[in-house]
Formats: C-alpha cells, structure tokens, sequence
C-alpha cells in the first residue's frame, strides 16, 4: 500500500513538474524580444561600371569587419522597445548629433529636453568651437587637420579688430560625413531628376538589396548612374546594420 501511494504521489509531482515546464516554455516562446538598439555602420561607396555580382557583396561584408567607416547610426529604444532617439557617430565612435522621440511639449513654445536634447555639432559648430567674432576663411594642414581663421571684430579688448586669429577644430561642415554620401546621391540626382531617396528608388535609379542572417542586416544601395548616362560609374553604398536584445 505504501508503495502504490509512493509512486502516486512521484507520478503526480512529476506531471505537475512536465506541466509547469510547458506552461514557462509557452510564455517565454509567447514574449516577443525587445529591440534595445540597433546600430548601422554605412561604409565609404565604391563605384563601378562592371555588373557586380550582388550575393559576392553580401558575402564579403557579412564575413569581413575592416571596411573603412563613413559613419554610424544608432537608434535607442526605452524597456518597452519604443524609440527614444538616434544618434550618429563618426568613424572614431563620437556621438556627433542627436535627435530626439519621446519629448513633449509642456506649453506652446517649449519642448521638454529632460530625458533627451537635441544637438547637432557640424550644424552649431561655431557655437560648439566657440568661434566668436567674424568667420573669414579655412583650411586643412598636412596632417589632415581643419584650420579656421577668423577676427574678433570691433569691441574685443583681446586684440586689436583687424588681427586674425587661427583655430583647430574638430567640427566644421566641410567635414560633415553626411555630406560624402550627398555629394554621391548628387550625380544621381540629377541623372534622375528626383531629389527624394524614395522616388528615385520607386523609378528604380536606386536599386535596393537586402539580406539577413539572425540579428544581422546588410542593405546595399546601387545607385544607376550608368542607367542615365553610359559615361557615369554605378555607385554601390553598403549599410550593416546588428540589432541588440
């Protein structure tokens, strides 16, 4: 008798125990993942007035990490998986702008910048590199650097108003990553004669390939010049992008 209530009792835990795991398994099967950032790395375009096979692009970029960087773009999603800002970062991984998604305005005029501000470095850079006074000219060093000159003007008991000042900075719109990639889409621009990214893909002058594998993505851009004017090289601009859990 003792031993009929013993394997009862084991039977019934044991059922309990199969039951509990396939109530778990089914809620954690049921919970979908939530995005908490994705990043996109866009490398430098390549140009090219052969057809390239498009899978032997997936394939180098899937499997290959070295590729020069223009830039990066980051979107932050809060706990629950809505989107809190982007941000862009040059090729040394410095956030160098922000833009914002879940402010709110709290009166007519102004935005509630608590949990996110806005900013745009290459937008305000006289502001970011404290450049006061008259902007006059700039230019690059041999080592790369930009340099710009400018006069304190009339009034700056610094220096007299004529005299020029010269100054390194970091942030100038000449360097703008953003603008290597407009200075592409430009002859593409005009081939076309649509200025909207999504119309020239809707009249195919830009042909778009995607690709997965688990929580990677590559797009691959292919801009047909060559389409418009035999003269003019395609353009191929690559973006990677990696979602984070």
């Amino acid at each position: 008798m003792k031993i009929l209530k013993f394997i009862l009792i084991s039977f019934v835990v044991l059922f309990t125990l199969c039951v509990l795991i396939i109530v778990f398994n089914l809620i954690t099967k049921s919970k979908p993942k939530i995005i908490s950032k994705e990043r996109t790395e866009i490398y430098y375009p390549f140009e090219s007035n052969n057809v390239l096979n498009i899978d032997s692009i997936f394939n180098i970029y899937f499997n290959t990490d070295t590729f020069p960087l223009i830039l990066a773009k980051e979107k932050n999603n809060d706990t629950v998986g809505i989107l809190k800002n982007i941000q862009f970062l040059d090729d040394d991984n410095q956030v160098f702008s922000q833009e914002c998604f879940n402010n709110f305005m709290v009166d007519d005029q102004d935005w509630d910048t608590s949990s996110c501000k806005e900013f745009d470095y290459f937008r305000d850079w006289r502001a970011v590199e404290g450049i006061e006074g008259i902007y006059l000219d700039n230019f690059k060093t041999k080592n790369g650097k930009r340099v710009v000159t400018f006069t304190h003007g009339e009034g700056c008991s610094c220096c007299t108003e004529m005299k020029v000042m010269f100054k390194s900075v970091k942030y100038h719109p000449l360097d703008d990553p953003r603008s290597v990639l407009d200075n592409y889409h430009s002859s593409n621009i005009s081939l076309s004669g649509a200025e909207e990214e999504w119309l020239r893909e809707d009249i195919e002058a830009i042909s778009i390939f995607i690709k997965e594998i688990d929580s990677t993505s590559i797009k691959i851009k292919k801009l047909e010049n060559s389409k418009y004017d035999s003269t003019y090289n395609d353009v191929f601009i690559v973006e990677k992008t990696v979602k984070f859990y």
